[in-house]
């Protein structure tokens, strides 16, 4: 949204927080309780303030001693998560994480992934699950990857019907099913 302020800072993604975004879909109720989940209600964007972390490195600032601490952004996340992984890292080493009031950034969003939605969901999901299982261990990891996969095919399933059943949707149904169907295969062949 033009001019919009984004919520780019928020707290520190946990197997819950990816979990109930993943589970999202599923259910009303469910989509509702993300956004607390996610970012909290405790930052306000009008005074600079000391974050959780940072959710989005879109104008993410670092002191070159920080990097030195934690190294670069991770290589093995490719498009989204690095980022998030890098805060993490910063934090856990000790340095502290700040939204400054006072600064502008414009972003166009979507901009270099819009051309391919379905791969760029599915190396999103994909991103999810590396980050909880780097910082989480296995288990998270492969917790949150079967959620992901199960309810990406429930909602292919859905999908699915659509297809067989309304003619004039079929194009949509085709598009989401593709699109469903890679996250699937994204996720499981990690």
């Amino acid at each position: 949204m033009e001019g919009s302020i984004r919520l780019f800072c928020g707290r520190v993604p946990t197997l819950r927080t990816e979990l109930l975004d993943a589970l999202a879909p599923i259910h009303r109720s469910i989509a509702k309780a993300v956004p607390a989940a996610r970012f909290g209600e405790d930052i306000s964007y009008e005074e600079t303030q000391e974050v959780p972390c940072i959710l989005w490195g879109t104008g993410f600032i670092v002191r070159r001693e920080a990097i030195e601490s934690v190294g670069p952004e991770d290589p093995r996340f490719f498009v989204y998560g690095e980022d998030v992984d890098w805060a993490m890292r910063i934090s856990k080493a000790g340095w502290k994480l700040y939204s400054v009031a006072d600064a502008e950034v414009i972003h166009y969003g979507g901009q270099s992934t819009r051309q391919l939605s379905a791969t760029m969901l599915a190396q999103l999901q994909k991103s999810k699950c590396r980050l909880i299982q780097k910082h989480y261990g296995l288990l998270a990891g492969l917790t949150l990857r079967l959620a992901v996969a199960l309810v990406s095919a429930i909602r292919m399933a859905k999908w699915i019907g659509i297809y067989l059943v309304r003619r004039r949707r079929r194009s949509e149904a085709s598009a989401r099913i593709q699109q469903m169907w890679t996250v699937v295969r994204c996720v499981i062949a990690y």
